[in-house]
């Protein structure tokens, strides 16, 4: 049952990352070359992604999906800083500075927003959507990290994901969105409306082609969107082909065949929805119903984690925990 639950969970995951990924991504080209974003691109973008998903599973993960999602995040580091230098740098920097600022002041409040008076909908629409959108994500992204963190410490882990996820989002967030509203307060896109009428692929971009060099920059921006739209499919195929693997060994990879299997299957659900032109609200009903189920897995999963901990370690000391390490890894041979 936890099994299909697992599974369930990421399909909720996956069809709106892909559903509402994949249009963007579409846009974006087909504005640099000059046609419309119809159906079948969706269809040939989706197929590419495939590609790179076919490729990695094939020479493994530690050689395929880490070293592509490596190479991904230099990549976006790279465009964003790109942007930086040559879009708005002050107003970016003072956005990105400010914006901090407001976050860390009314994080509290902003975090227990219920709107009890107007009942606007934002909290139920966007805050709780969010939470339980990041839980579908938990069954692949933690398989995925456990599998490329062989060696460090659950320490050591827990802190790189709190600190260089959230480092990660304020720099990327704080200078595209910085630009975004650079080129909403100048004048040079109307980007509040465009998103309050449902165009918010048309925005991003005509903000691209706010930059200089804007071509360059849009085929950057969507060479990394692919990039981890890739890895992220790859990710959640392998987490499932390993769930459905019986009997699968410890260190042991399931089959690539299997793995491309789930890959196809996650790509239909997500193409299905675009096919009907399917409303937002359709695809984001998809992550609030997958999650909730995992909601109560994950708090026995957290109870049973501790509990494995005390029963082994607690009577060791830190100093013992480490030599024991020491120990265990000079035995692994060499691969």
């Amino acid at each position: 049952m936890i099994d299909v639950i697992f599974i369930f969970t990421i399909f909720g995951a996956l069809s709106i990352t892909l559903g509402v990924s994949v249009p963007m991504v579409s846009e974006i080209l087909s504005s640099l070359i000059g046609i419309e974003p119809t159906f079948n691109v969706n269809l040939v973008l989706i197929l590419i992604i495939s590609a790179f998903f076919s490729l990695s599973s094939y020479v493994g993960i530690q050689k395929g999906m880490a070293r592509i999602s490596s190479m991904n995040t230099y990549l976006a580091i790279g465009f964003c800083i790109a942007v930086f230098l040559i879009g708005p740098t002050m107003f970016i920097a003072k956005s990105t500075v400010n914006g901090l600022g407001i976050m860390l002041q009314d994080f509290v409040r902003m975090s227990l927003y219920t709107d009890p008076v107007e009942n606007g909908g934002f909290p139920e629409g966007w805050t709780i959507f969010y939470w339980l959108y990041w839980i579908t994500y938990t069954p692949f992204v933690s398989i995925f990290v456990t599998k490329i963190s062989k060696g460090r410490s659950i320490r050591g882990v827990i802190t790189n994901m709190l600190l260089s996820g959230s480092a990660g989002c304020f720099f990327f967030f704080g200078i595209l969105g910085g630009l975004s509203q650079s080129a909403n307060v100048n004048g040079l896109v109307d980007v509040a409306g465009l998103v309050a009428s449902g165009e918010g692929n048309q925005a991003i971009v005509q903000v691209m082609n706010s930059l200089p060099f804007s071509a360059i920059f849009i085929v950057l921006f969507a060479l990394v969107s692919v990039l981890f739209l890739a890895t992220t499919l790859d990710s959640a195929a392998f987490t499932m082909a390993a769930t459905s693997t019986k009997g699968l060994k410890e260190n042991e990879e399931p089959s690539p065949m299997l793995r491309l299997f789930w890959c196809v299957m996650l790509a239909a659900v997500p193409l299905a929805m675009m096919f009907i032109d399917a409303p937002l609200n359709t695809i984001k009903t998809c992550a609030i119903v997958t999650s909730i189920p995992l909601m109560f897995i994950i708090g026995y999963m957290v109870y049973g984690f501790i509990k494995w901990m005390r029963e082994d370690f607690a009577l060791t000391s830190g100093e013992d925990i480490l030599r024991q390490s020491r120990v265990a890894a000079d035995a692994v041979p060499a691969e």
